[in-house]
């Protein structure tokens, strides 16, 4: 909804009334002219207000969020955890991957994480009495410098596990596949039992749809667009009007969200 500004232009009316004008009689009775009585004026204030300047156009509507679920992890299907067409929340699980494969992936990181730990802290204590050695005169330059590169690719071994531990940290939260946002969820594409992928070619889980709120696309003239760039700049109300079957109609209220970035 647009606004034009217009104003009520003031008026006045003045009415002038004359005296008579006298008739007969000589020149020596004439009559001195009397003063005419002040002129009545009526005056209206100049206001000025907003008026709405309401255009109509046809629409669709469009979710503001679809989603495809798909599984970020191979593996058999072991549970739905909703019912088709159903709404859902935000960090609710849809469906749950057979975890014990990811199980022990994420026990064997740990425990080479473990194990590089232990190796850092045995060459730590070789580089440091290596270099006490090297100070009482009973080690060589080259010793001292073997221990250290020693205890350097021991470090970045203890990072490389603990990554690893991140990573099969991650592989197992994907086995339990969540929704990214409230919404719908539409028919399922897969049932208990059946082997997912992921990656690229990744298989369909189901379809996720945002319906609150709702998205509604309508096109203006393009003679209009000058306007509509220059109203997006403050809130644009947007009355939408649904009329069902039957002749019934619903009202719901909105504001301008975007002027898209192309015009056809």
């Amino acid at each position: 909804m647009l606004s034009t500004r217009i104003f009520a232009i003031a008026t006045a009316w003045t009415a002038i009334m004359l005296g008579p004008w006298g008739c007969g009689g000589s020149s020596d009775t004439t009559k001195a002219t009397q003063a005419p009585p002040p002129a009545p004026v009526t005056a209206v204030k100049a206001l000025g207000e907003d008026i709405p300047d309401f255009r109509y156009y046809p629409a669709i509507t469009q979710a503001v969020l679809e989603a495809e679920i798909v599984a970020r992890v191979e593996g058999y299907l072991e549970q739905r955890d909703f019912i088709e067409g159903d709404d859902v929340v935000a960090g609710q699980r849809l469906y749950l991957i057979q975890q014990e494969e990811y199980v022990a992936g994420l026990i064997q990181a740990k425990a080479a994480l473990a194990n590089a730990e232990a190796e850092l802290e045995f060459d730590r204590y070789t580089f440091k009495q290596t270099t006490l050695n090297y100070e009482g005169g009973g080690g060589t330059v080259y010793e001292v410098d073997e221990a250290r590169a020693s205890l350097l690719e021991a470090e970045a071994n203890v990072e490389a596990a603990r990554a690893q531990v991140l990573n099969a940290e991650l592989d197992l939260s994907y086995t339990e596949v969540i929704a990214p946002f409230n919404g719908r969820m539409s028919e399922t594409d897969v049932n208990i039992g059946n082997l997912v992928g992921s990656g690229a070619t990744a298989e369909q889980l189901a379809t996720l749809v945002m319906l609150d709120p709702m998205r509604v696309i309508f096109e203006p003239a393009g003679t209009e667009l000058v306007q509509f760039l220059e109203a997006s700049s403050s809130t644009v109300p947007v009355q939408i009007t649904v009329r069902e079957t039957g002749g019934e109609q619903q009202i719901f209220n909105g504001a301008l969200d975007l002027v898209n970035n192309t015009v056809n």
